[in-house]
């Protein structure tokens, strides 16, 4: 959200919800008629694989679009003369360092 104007943000906002109501919607519809038709077993195994193709993507995607956003930030914060601070901030303590 913070890449996005704050002009567009109700926009996007709704957009996301209207896709993640519409899997919501569909995914029933799907998952019935599959297991009408295949069985429970069938139908789950079929139900299985295709959760995993679209997971697949979208993880391909977001790796393949997003990978070099950190160093886009470093870049951007060395620039204005702030990059010891995004790299104190990038560099948060994992939950085993606070323990």
């Amino acid at each position: 959200m913070e890449r996005i104007s704050p002009a567009e943000r109700a926009t996007l906002s709704a957009g996301m919800t209207m896709l993640w109501s519409l899997g919501w919607t569909i995914a029933p519809m799907y998952d019935g008629a599959l297991q009408a038709r295949l069985g429970f077993t069938a139908g789950y195994a079929v139900d299985f694989v295709t959760i995993i193709v679209p997971y697949t993507t979208a993880t391909a995607l977001l790796w393949t679009w997003f990978r070099g956003t950190d160093r886009v930030a470093a870049v951007a914060a060395d620039a204005e003369g702030t990059l010891a601070a995004a790299v104190v901030a990038s560099e948060s303590p994992s939950l085993i360092e606070r323990a």
